[in-house]
């Protein structure tokens, strides 16, 4: 028997908060359709929200399955070890004789199903869990798009990101602009690098140690660009290009330069 459920994440709104009523209805309308089985085929103003919600579902998918797969697996493998059969006993069928049964009638035996029950209970907790949403939970590698769209709708794990930062030093940017700038450019960074899937603990780990080492190479790349001062020229028309070099001279009061001179 198949699904009976699907999930749609809340996340999800944001990508499709701009459609109208009657596209979010015909785009309702897809998801029914494909979630039953049937071949559909979307007009191409929702086909991109579409194939948004569609490629997340075949995630989740693939991810059902190997659950049950692996609940099955160890379904065949049997339930709780039985019982060791006593050395002077005999089969189910015979008698046993004891102070508290002396006519030696045999109690009915509860049939032996643990094996069965544990099945069907492990089964039925992984569709349960699958309902629940922790199928996508933050350890599952998910589709980038949707991990990046479940760390932006979450701000707690940004504001200690940001909050590291600080006490680093970095205090020249706010948490908005962690969350629209840097957030963006860490996505950036792993599509340039070819990486389509990505768990969500994953990403908030890396983000926070990719943020610190990106806002010190935007630091020492400032530093290196106020090193060299713009050409100018003396009273006599001279040109001069001044390099100034980082350190001040003490003696001299002054930092001290290399003068490139030219006359045109």
């Amino acid at each position: 028997m198949g699904k009976e459920s699907f999930l749609i994440y809340k996340s999800f709104y944001k990508p499709i908060s701009k459609l109208s009523d009657k596209q979010l209805g015909r785009l309702f309308r897809a998801i029914f359709k494909y979630q039953l089985g049937e071949i559909i085929t979307v007009e191409e103003d929702i086909e991109i929200a579409f194939e948004f919600f569609k490629n997340q579902f075949e995630i989740d998918e693939n991810k059902y399955h190997g659950i049950v797969e692996r609940n099955r697996s160890n379904g065949s493998k049997g339930g709780a070890p039985k019982r060791a059969k006593n050395d002077n006993s005999d089969d189910i069928g015979t008698t046993q004789i004891n102070p508290n049964n002396p006519v030696g009638f045999s109690e009915p035996k509860k049939a032996d199903n643990d094996n069965v029950n544990d099945n069907n209970n492990s089964l039925s907790s992984a569709h349960t869990r699958e309902n629940l949403g922790d199928i996508s939970s933050e350890t599952f590698d998910m589709d980038l798009d949707k991990c990046f769209a479940d760390l932006k709708s979450e701000e707690g794990w940004l504001r200690d990101a940001w909050e590291r930062a600080y006490r680093n030093g970095f205090r020249n940017f706010t948490l908005d602009e962690c969350k629209d700038k840097y957030v963006d450019l860490y996505y950036w960074k792993l599509k340039g690098e070819g990486v389509t899937h990505k768990s969500v603990s994953d990403a908030k780990r890396h983000f926070s140690n990719w943020l610190i080492t990106e806002l010190k190479k935007q630091k020492d790349d400032r530093a290196r660009t106020k090193t060299f001062s713009r050409a100018t020229t003396d009273p006599t028309g001279k040109v001069i290009c001044g390099e100034t070099e980082t350190g001040t001279d003490i003696q001299s009061g002054g930092a001290s330069q290399k003068d490139y001179s030219a006359r045109f």
